[in-house]
Order: C-alpha cells, then structure tokens, then sequence
C-alpha cells in the first residue's frame, strides 16, 4: 500500500475511535456501572479488530508511521497460508471465485438499506460483514500459498 494512502487510512481510523471514545466518555456518569463496563467492553472489542486487522498491518509496511511503542516489536504474526501448496490454475480458480463470491455479498448488503427495522439491519449487516471477512481470510491464504 502506498505510504500516503496507507496515512489516510490511519487517519481516518484514529479519527473514528476517537469519536466513539469521546462518546463513551461522556456516557460514564449518564449510565449505570454495569451497562456502562459492558460498553467499555464493545469498544475494547472494535477497537481491537480495528488495530489486528487494518492498522498493525499498515505498521509493518510503514514503520516510520507507527507509534512508538510498536516499533519495538509487532504483537502480531503473519497469517498463515504459507504450507498451503496448490497449483497456479487451482489458485487462480480459487481466488476467482472467492472475489466474485465477495462482490456478490457486498451487492446483496447493499439492499439493506432496504428494511425498515434498524435492528434487522444492523443483523444481517453483521453477518455480511463476516463473510466478507471470510472470503477475504481465504483470499490471503490463497495469494500467501506456495506453488506446487
């Protein structure tokens, strides 16, 4: 990824946790104790599926762009795929399907917008938002494979 988008994207997501932060700050003497910890834990929870997934990544790429703190060493490893041996055409064919299976899914959660219940749509967009993590998993596991 190139450095400059690669900062955009930081960016964007320091921007996005901490409004949701601020947010959950304000709410720690409006909200009971108990409501307000299992709030603390969503948060907990975004905050660290956003940093595994996108911005560690982005840290080993980019170090010059990471804090401190991570440049003495990355808490993640490389995700696995590399004892995965397939030949080319089986790869190809794979990773064909897995990128219109993904274009078909984002298609379809694009009709939620459709449904009227706020509940129902935060559901289902979950759950197309995991098998879009899914079909992704499969497509860096695919591209880290060993020719056989």
């Amino acid at each position: 990824m190139e450095k400059s988008i690669a900062n955009e994207i930081l960016t964007a997501l320091h921007e996005s946790s901490y409004v949701v932060d601020k947010t959950l700050g304000e709410l720690k003497g409006a909200c009971p104790e108990e409501p307000f910890h299992a709030c603390a834990l969503l948060l907990g929870t975004v905050m660290s599926d956003m940093f595994d997934t996108v911005m560690a990544p982005i840290y080993d790429a980019h170090p010059d762009l990471a804090p401190d703190w991570y440049r003495e060493g990355s808490p993640l490893g490389r995700p696995q795929g590399k004892n995965l041996k397939l030949p080319p055409e089986a790869r190809q064919a794979l990773l064909t399907a897995f990128e219109t299976a993904y274009e078909k899914v984002q298609s379809a959660a694009g009709r939620l917008s459709k449904l009227s219940d706020p509940l129902e749509v935060a559901m289902y967009s979950q759950g197309f938002h995991q098998i879009s993590v899914a079909l992704c998993r499969a497509r860096v596991t695919l591209l880290m494979a060993e020719p056989e």
